[in-house]
C-alpha cells in the first residue's frame, strides 16, 4: 500500500516540476493553461504579471469597469484573465452575463 502511495506521490512530482519547467521555459507562451481547465468564472480574476521578466502587453477584464484593460504580463504564470488583444478578450468576457440574463446558452 505504501509504495502505491508513493507512485502517485512521485507521479504528481513529475507533473508539477514538469509544468513549472514549461512555464518558465523559453517556451513559456505555448504551454499556457487554457482557459477550459479553470473552474469559475475567470474573467473576474485580477491581472496577474507572473514571475517571468518578460514584457508582452496583454488585456484583461474588469468587472467592474465592464470593459477590458491593458497590464503587462511577465511571460509565465498569472491566471487565465490574460488575453492577447482587447476583442478577444471583450468577445470572452464582457458578453457572459448578459448572455445569461437573456438565458442564451444556459444548458
Amino acid at each position: 500500500m505504501v509504495k502505491c502511495d508513493l507512485k502517485i506521490l512521485c507521479r504528481t512530482i513529475f507533473i508539477l516540476v514538469t509544468l513549472l519547467l514549461c512555464q518558465v521555459g523559453a517556451q513559456a507562451q505555448q504551454y499556457r493553461i487554457p482557459r477550459f481547465f479553470f473552474d469559475g468564472d475567470f474573467c473576474s480574476l485580477p491581472p496577474v504579471t507572473g514571475l517571468c521578466r518578460a514584457y508582452f502587453p496583454r488585456f484583461y477584464y474588469n468587472p467592474n469597469k465592464k470593459t477590458c484593460l491593458d497590464f503587462v504580463w511577465g511571460g509565465c504564470g498569472g491566471n487565465a484573465n490574460n488575453f492577447e488583444t482587447f476583442e478577444e478578450c471583450m468577445q470572452t468576457c464582457a458578453g457572459r452575463g448578459a448572455a445569461l440574463l437573456r438565458n442564451e446558452y444556459w444548458w
